[in-house]
């Protein structure tokens, strides 16, 4: 957990290196929960983006998210309830 959190500070600090790291260690994750919501691999691929996007945007704040995991899994569900509009 302490070298997720460190990974976070990094990406948080505009590390893009670490932004990659981080990228590929929760790719899988991301998509397996957005192919478990949308059923569609292509409509996955795009919230992936979306997702990893976000993440990138808001880097500022990752420093302070508790639990990452969970902070992912919002961003999946708040991008898919956005698609649904």
């Amino acid at each position: 957990m302490r070298d997720i959190k460190g990974l976070l500070e990094s990406v948080s600090v505009d590390n893009r290196g670490a932004f990659e790291r981080f990228y590929n260690l929760y790719y899988d994750q991301v998509f397996r929960f957005a192919y478990y919501c949308l059923g569609e691999k292509e409509a996955c691929r795009e919230v992936v983006t979306d997702v990893f996007f976000s993440v990138w945007q808001s880097r500022k704040r990752l420093k302070d998210i508790d639990n990452i995991d969970t902070y992912l899994y919002m961003v999946i569900i708040y991008d898919f309830a956005l698609s649904l509009k």
